[in-house]
């Protein structure tokens, strides 16, 4: 029931709102859809005809990875880009803010996916090389490090974006500091 009202509650406020959509803003609402996509892969594992088949699969480090990395990192780093752009007064580029969204859409959630899809199709966890009747697990383990490398590049540029602003900060409040000096 919970995680229900959260959903809805998310849907509501975004839905026919006027919001204005900013690095910030994308990555709540993203966190919060990794967050509830994350919580019933979980629950579809907990069952217990489910877990029984899927209890040794990438499926368990599926949800884990989607609800943490997609949910709760992404929810983190939109807080600290509300603080950056709060207190430096320096507004997201529109460029920008596409650019490190869609890196983070296809490389974050491609990643998850790649899990959810290798999971259910029995691929195993905790093993450094496949059984010759799993071997499609190498190819998805391929195409999920090319997916974590376009991840990767967008939280470099999300970083070098709020270090910019992070940067900006701390030099007004050295400047304010030598001033009361």
């Amino acid at each position: 029931p919970a995680a229900v009202v959260s959903i809805f509650d998310g849907l509501l406020v975004v839905y026919g709102s006027r919001m204005r959509w900013t690095i910030a803003s994308v990555f709540m609402f993203l966190g919060l859809m990794g967050w509830a996509v994350g919580g019933v892969g979980a629950v579809i594992d907990s069952t217990v005809s489910v877990n029984s088949v899927f209890h040794n699969t990438l499926w368990v480090p599926a949800h884990f990875h989607t609800y943490y990395l997609m949910g709760v990192v992404l929810m983190l780093l939109g807080f600290a880009s509300h603080l950056g752009v709060e207190f430096s007064g320096k507004p997201d580029s529109r460029l920008v803010r596409r650019l490190v969204v869609t890196l983070f859409v296809i490389g974050g959630y491609g990643f998850i996916l790649i899990f959810f899809w290798a999971g259910a199709h029995s691929v195993p966890r905790r093993y450094a090389t496949y059984p010759h009747e799993l071997a499609w697990g190498t190819h998805d383990a391929r195409v999920s490090i090319f997916l974590i490398g376009v991840l990767v590049l967008g939280v470099l540029l999300f970083l070098w974006e709020a270090g910019k602003r992070y940067l900006q900060i701390l030099r007004t409040q050295f400047i304010r500091m030598r001033v009361k000096l």
